[in-house]
């Protein structure tokens, strides 16, 4: 008998800024609506500062340990990764040195198995190169946060990105460093038998989560999301949907519908194919790209 499979929404980039107690904080996380956050970790040369995360969650509130890391892009600037789990962070005076390609073999040398996120890569300081040599270092999502520009000047690098090969998992997180942060920006919604942290990780891993915009009124109820074998069907199932868009490589728009489940027939030669939700303002929730076999 299949389990039943419940969708837990979470953050994935938040911080904590000591200004009430962890067990307060994240409190107060929950009552806004969250299931899990990622609790992630900077600068900080102190690990025993950082809190267990098992003697922090609860039934119905969970926190994955995490560290963002700063590396030099191929500009000299600091390209940020999230990554999940890890603990504790790696100090910051052994990684202020590193390009990309270093810091990413450090991390990969501590903990070989995390998720490696990109994050807010709209904030001007990533060439195409960094996409690149960040994915060579096994980093496989980025966020669609908006910085100083609109939500969609991300979602453009994430397409130009996929379209380069390089196939990266979307998320949106709300980079809350402390209280006032919650409930802006989006969040993920993660599929999922039981709120634990190895199954959504699990989820994560490949790719079973979508991406919510703040104050979106979609509520993903399935996402069939195939390979590029001609035939085969992506297909979306929501409620609070009022019109769905297929898109392929180069951002292109390979179909569009009003109907529920909103279908669409594989032809094969699209390069990848994702699906955007869209409620009655506008708002957006982004499925995972299927690729190729």
């Amino acid at each position: 008998m299949a389990k039943e499979i419940f969708w837990f929404n979470g953050d994935l980039q938040h911080h904590e800024d000591y200004s009430v107690p962890i067990t307060q904080h994240c409190e107060t996380v929950r009552k806004a609506g969250y299931d899990f956050i990622c609790l992630q970790y900077k600068d900080m040369q102190d690990p025993s500062r950082i809190p267990d995360a098992r003697t922090i969650s609860s039934s119905d509130f969970l926190i994955i340990s995490g560290s963002e890391q700063a590396f030099q892009s191929c500009r000299g600037l600091w390209a940020h990764f999230g990554l999940i789990p890890f603990t504790p962070p790696m100090p910051d005076t052994i990684t202020d040195n590193f390009n990309i390609r270093q810091g990413l073999e450090e991390v990969r040398r501590r903990s070989s198995d995390c998720l490696i996120i990109v994050h807010h890569p709209a904030d001007q300081r990533w060439l195409q190169e960094d996409f690149k040599r960040a994915y060579e270092g096994g980093a496989r999502y980025m966020e669609l946060n908006p910085e100083k520009t609109p939500l969609q000047s991300a979602v453009d690098l994430w397409d130009q990105c996929l379209s380069a090969g390089l196939r990266f998992y979307a998320n949106l997180s709300t980079d809350a460093h402390g209280l006032g942060g919650i409930r802006r920006k989006g969040y993920v919604s993660v599929p999922a038998s039981a709120l634990k942290a190895d199954k959504i990780i699990h989820a994560l891993r490949h790719g079973a989560h979508v991406c919510v915009e703040e104050q979106c009124a979609v509520r993903i109820g399935k996402v069939e999301r195939p390979t590029l074998v001609p035939g085969d069907v992506y297909s979306v199932e929501a409620e609070g949907t009022v019109w769905t868009r297929f898109i392929g490589s180069g951002g292109q728009l390979l179909d569009a519908t009003r109907e529920m489940p909103a279908r669409y027939e594989i032809r094969g030669d699209e390069g990848y194919v994702r699906a955007e939700l869209l409620d009655a303002n506008g708002r957006r929730v982004f499925t995972q790209p299927a690729f190729k076999p």
